[in-house]
C-alpha cells in the first residue's frame, strides 16, 4: 500500500490502520490475498476532492472519497483472477475535512468514518458500484460485514 496524507492531517491519520483497513477489504474479497496486489491511498483536503471531482468526473464540488482504478474488472466476482496478477489496482483518496464532519453527524469516530470511506473506495477499485438499487444493496452488504470485522458497527 502507498499513503500519501496533507500535512494537515498528518496527526490525525494512522498509515497502520488505513494499511489494516485495505488489506480486510482485499482479504474479504480473496482468500489468501495475493502478496503482489497494490493500492494507492490518498488523504487531502476538500480543495484537492473538489478539483479530482470536477476534472474526473465533472462534478463541480468537492466530494468525500473518490477512487480511480486502474483496471477495473468488468464484474466484481472477476477480482479473484485480477487479484492473481502483479498489479496495483488504484487510487484511493479520500478528504479528511468530509471525515470529520461526517464522523460528527454520524456519531462515530474519526477512524470509523475513515475506515468506512477506505472499504467503499477500495470496493469501486475492484468493481463495486452503487448506481443501481441492487449493487447499491451488494456493495452496502460487503461495506458493513467488513466494518464488523474491523470491530466497527454501522451507523450510517
Amino acid at each position: 500500500m502507498l499513503l500519501a496524507v496533507d500535512p494537515s492531517y498528518a496527526a490525525d491519520v494512522d498509515p497502520a490502520w488505513v494499511e489494516q483497513v485495505v488489506t480486510a477489504v482485499l482479504a474479504a474479497l480473496h482468500s489468501p490475498l495475493p502478496p503482489a496486489v497494490e493500492v494507492s491511498v490518498t488523504v487531502g483536503d476538500e480543495a484537492c476532492l473538489h478539483d479530482l471531482n470536477k476534472r474526473y468526473r465533472g462534478v463541480d464540488r468537492p466530494t468525500d472519497v473518490l477512487a480511480f482504478p486502474l483496471q477495473a474488472p468488468e464484474d466484481r466476482e472477476s477480482f479473484v483472477t485480477l487479484a492473481a496478477a502483479d498489479r496495483q489496482l488504484g487510487d484511493v483518496v479520500i478528504c479528511y475535512p468530509r471525515v470529520q464532519r461526517q464522523a460528527r453527524t454520524y456519531g462515530h469516530t474519526e477512524q470509523h468514518e475513515l475506515a468506512y470511506l477506505l472499504i467503499h473506495g477500495v470496493l469501486h477499485l475492484v468493481g463495486y458500484d452503487h448506481h443501481r438499487d441492487e449493487d447499491f444493496a451488494a456493495m452496502r452488504e460487503q461495506e458493513e460485514r467488513i466494518l464488523g470485522q474491523l470491530g466497527l458497527t454501522d451507523n450510517l
